[in-house]
């Protein structure tokens, strides 16, 4: 059960890393619970948002908002 701990406590810690490597933030509260429940999040310009961790790991974008097709500000 240890194990099984810490591998969870790498995963997100390895998933909030990649998080601020894009310049986003989670929100108050927020928690990791696996790779594919989503995660509030608040994007680089200030967007509310969510993104799974399989979802970054796959190259996807945090903000579906910025990703459309002009940046919009928050």
């Amino acid at each position: 059960m240890e194990i099984q701990r810490q591998a969870d406590q790498a995963s997100a810690d390895q998933f909030f890393e990649s998080v601020a490597r894009l310049g986003a933030s989670p929100v108050p509260g927020a928690t990791y619970r696996g790779t594919t429940t989503p995660v509030a999040l608040i994007c680089a310009v200030g967007h509310p948002c969510t993104a799974t961790p399989s979802s970054l790991q796959r190259g996807q974008e945090i903000c579906e908002t910025c990703a459309g097709p002009g940046l919009v500000p928050a």
